[in-house]
């Protein structure tokens, strides 16, 4: 949507648990990639297993819109996390890829335009 629309921008960096004032009626998608890569692995008593390692890939899709609630200024967000743990060793041993993806959240956020 945010392709087909036309008119005057600027860019802000918004990331998650952020507040950024935006007028009334504005529409915002973002989308997160955060990659992880864990070359070694540690047991709870502080000992190294040689030959372990995993890859991390989780993505955050977010929805926020700006309006009034009540007669103050508010911001609606609903995010959606997703992701995998590819390709997990510990100690050379295969442990299987597991992905998934979390309960929808839905929050209404405060804001302050002063």
């Amino acid at each position: 949507m945010l392709l087909c629309s036309a008119g005057i921008a600027s860019a802000q960096e918004i990331e998650p648990n952020e507040v950024v004032p935006a007028p009334d009626g504005t529409s915002l998608s973002l989308s997160y990639f955060i990659y992880g890569h864990q070359s070694a692995f540690t047991t709870p008593s502080g000992t190294n297993v040689p030959n372990s390692s995993a890859n991390l890939y989780v993505g955050v899709e977010r929805f926020v819109h700006y309006d009034y609630l009540f007669g103050h200024p508010a911001g609606f967000t609903i995010s959606q996390a997703f992701g995998s743990l590819s390709d997990p060793k510990v100690g050379g041993t295969s442990i299987g890829t597991a992905s998934g993806a979390s309960n929808l959240n839905l929050r209404l956020l405060g804001r302050n335009c002063g």
